[in-house]
């Protein structure tokens, strides 16, 4: 079992315990530091924030013992404050497979193609040349910021990878928080971030409109776009629409 999995599960089953029917179970950061020395890992309380961050983030599922006593997932408590939330749902989006592909010419120009990486940044970035965001979503949009950490209240610090203001043909103001996901299996669409992307929203523009997007690089290099609801609550929030794009290029 993989480092970060042997210590998110002791810390797990020390609160789960005596606690087995609660659909909360808070720990902190202390908890996490206290488990690394018990269990005399290779890691230091530098990584404690990344341990965390793997399974909020859904870079990496919880270990399979913690997901056989219920549907799972960690969220913020405030600063170095944690908890283990039972869901009635999956904590990740499933994506549909059988959804049409939409070819669009790709804008991207050439040097970049030449240099750029095949990561999320490089993904981001593609958006941007394409417009795509606008085509999603009808709207005119414009770039606010990328990789945009900041703080919500009751769940301290969180990161959002692209954010967008948006304006309608009748002069309505949006703002749309971007969670960007590679291809890769153990990269999911995970509720707990599309959920603190809404509460970042309505709490920073209260007077916009909040429309919460999601992509997905998909395994043919096509880009699949979900529309979530402005929805906080982490048993109802729900995907609302999809368009899936690809990129191409005519020689």
């Amino acid at each position: 079992m993989k480092a970060y999995d042997q210590v998110i599960l002791r810390v797990f089953e020390d609160v789960y315990q005596d606690n087995s029917d609660a659909h909360l179970l808070l720990f902190t950061k202390a908890d996490i530091e206290n488990v690394i020395k018990q269990l005399d890992l290779a890691l230091s309380t530098r990584n404690v924030p990344d341990i965390v961050y793997t399974y909020r983030s859904g870079r990496s599922p919880l270990p399979a013992k913690i997901l056989a006593t219920g549907s799972w997932a960690i969220e913020g408590k405030g600063k170095g404050q944690y908890a283990f939330r039972r869901l009635s749902r999956s904590p990740h989006f499933d994506i549909p497979a059988d959804i049409r592909i939409i070819e669009i010419l790709d804008s991207t120009p050439q040097i970049v193609l030449k240099y750029q990486n095949s990561d999320e940044q490089a993904m981001l970035a593609r958006l941007r040349y394409n417009r795509l965001i606008d085509l999603f979503t009808g709207l005119t949009c414009y770039h606010l910021q990328s990789h945009f950490r900041t703080t919500v209240s009751e769940i301290g610090q969180i990161e959002i990878d692209d954010l967008y203001i948006g304006i309608d043909a009748d002069g309505k103001g949006y703002i749309l928080p971007l969670e960007a996901k590679i291809d890769s299996p153990k990269d999911q669409l995970g509720v707990i971030q599309v959920t603190q992307m809404v509460r970042f929203a309505a709490e920073n523009f209260e007077e916009l409109i909040i429309r919460p997007i999601g992509v997905k690089a998909m395994p043919d290099g096509s880009l699949m776009f979900i529309e979530f609801t402005p929805d906080s609550d982490l048993n109802t929030i729900a995907t609302e629409t999809y368009k899936r794009y690809l990129l191409v290029r005519e020689l």
